[in-house]
């Protein structure tokens, strides 16, 4: 397993911009290509407080970086927010050289939608009971019927916060496992500095507050990939 550690944030926004970056390869257009054309569509949309997707094919990010695409798999919480902000990078260069950018307007909530994971044990469970409490925390893909669907909620997925103290500024996300969908503020101010700073005290940023739909959904496995005797 790679340690994702062992690379600098900005270093994977710069490797996910290039390979979103408009590239022509062996004559042919690849992935990177379509993805900024991807972009354009939405840039290019009247909504612009609403949320859009932007698939990304895990096997042509592969072969692009196995090493970024791996730690991608293994570590997403980490990995998908840099994914993001790489897209918002890519985002603004378009805005500036595009010959549709008069047409063009920012969007702030686009969102890296990972598809066609490499067929590989540790990825593709064959049903439900496959799942163990190592898979915690990594993507996974699992095939079964969904049977029972929530209502559509509102959930504030993404907070701003400042520190009334050093004026350091950082983000909170919901965390669905722990706190069920809360937005927790650490216990003390999380600015690295040689000299911490220990405020307590904290002001949400004006129009920092990120919400998005959010539903359960309930699936069962499919009879055909059970073992004789098994209950689904």
């Amino acid at each position: 397993m790679y340690d994702h550690t062992a690379i600098l944030p900005v270093e994977y926004v710069e490797a996910f911009e290039r390979f979103i970056g408009n590239d022509v390869q062996g004559g042919k257009l690849g992935a990177r290509e379509s993805l900024t054309q991807r972009l354009d569509e939405i840039l290019v949309e009247l909504d612009d407080v609403r949320h859009y997707s932007l698939e990304i094919n895990m096997l042509e990010l592969l072969e692009f970086n196995q090493q970024l695409a791996t730690i991608l798999m293994q570590k997403p919480n980490f990995i998908l927010p840099l994914f993001s902000e790489a897209i918002q990078h890519v985002c603004e260069r378009r805005l500036e050289e595009s010959d549709d950018k008069y047409s063009m307007t920012r969007k702030k909530y686009i969102h890296p939608r990972l598809v066609r994971p490499p067929l590989c044990g540790s990825i593709c469970k064959p049903n439900v009971s496959a799942i163990r409490s190592s898979d915690v925390g990594i993507i996974i893909q699992v095939r079964g019927t969904v049977i029972r669907t929530g209502q559509i909620k509102m959930l504030e997925s993404e907070r701003e916060y400042a520190c009334e103290k050093c004026a350091h500024k950082f983000k909170v996300f919901a965390d669905m496992d722990q706190f069920n969908g809360s937005l927790v503020p650490p216990t003390s101010c999380p600015v690295e500095r040689a000299k911490p700073c220990k405020s307590t005290k904290f002001t949400v940023v004006d129009g920092s507050r990120v919400c998005r739909d959010y539903q359960e959904i309930k699936i069962q496995e499919q009879l055909s990939l059970l073992n004789v005797g098994s209950i689904p």
